[in-house]
């Protein structure tokens, strides 16, 4: 039985992380002048496409990180100063992870990976599933993927809705979460290795 508590314990920050909202401007620069079909098809690709990434990792992750002998608290704290430095680039207005990545509407680089697959939303559902278990992570990143999905299929009304300053809000926003979790993170590492 999975509890409302916990359920929220991992959906938050995985939606935090996994960030749809923060895409808005590359989806837009995509899709410019394309029709409503077009970016319903672009949105289920991207949202699929990151689906399939994450669950891979919530089923393969940690036996994965096993055979290369990864324990389990240095994998919280390396995940957690990743964290931390993506924070840093999108508080600074230029995440990390987007550098250097050509956008291209054919393909799922980078609008799903790692724009909402990246190195942080994949960290953290290896740690999620090793704390919460695999059924909670899968609902909680199902539920992240739908609602991303409508997120970006419907971006032009919510974008005229919150304006620039305030998907530029949000994303600064959600950089001072990503810093709290990534903390978090590192802190439990540590925990777990004394």
């Amino acid at each position: 039985m999975i509890g409302a508590e916990e359920f929220i314990e991992v959906f938050i920050p995985l939606f935090i992380i996994i960030n749809p909202l923060a895409i808005f401007p590359n989806f837009e620069e995509i899709t410019n002048q394309m029709d409503k079909n077009f970016v319903s098809k672009l949105s289920t690709r991207t949202t699929i496409s990151a689906f399939l990434l994450l669950a891979l990792f919530i089923l393969i992750g940690r036996p994965f990180l096993n055979i290369i002998g990864v324990s389990t608290s240095a994998f919280m704290i390396a995940c957690g100063v990743l964290l931390l430095y993506i924070s840093l680039g999108m508080l600074s207005g230029n995440p990390p992870v987007t550098r250097n990545v050509e956008f291209d509407k054919d393909s799922i680089v980078p609008m799903s990976i790692p724009l909402l697959a990246g190195p942080g939303s994949i960290a953290t559902v290896i740690v999620f599933e090793e704390s919460y278990g695999k059924p909670l992570v899968f609902l909680s990143l199902v539920l992240c993927v739908v609602i991303s999905k409508l997120m970006l299929q419907y971006y032009i009304p919510i974008s005229k809705m919150l304006g620039k300053n305030g998907i530029n809000a949000w994303i600064r926003l959600s950089a001072m979460f990503f810093a709290a979790i990534s903390v978090s993170l590192i802190t439990q590492g540590i925990l777990l290795i004394w």
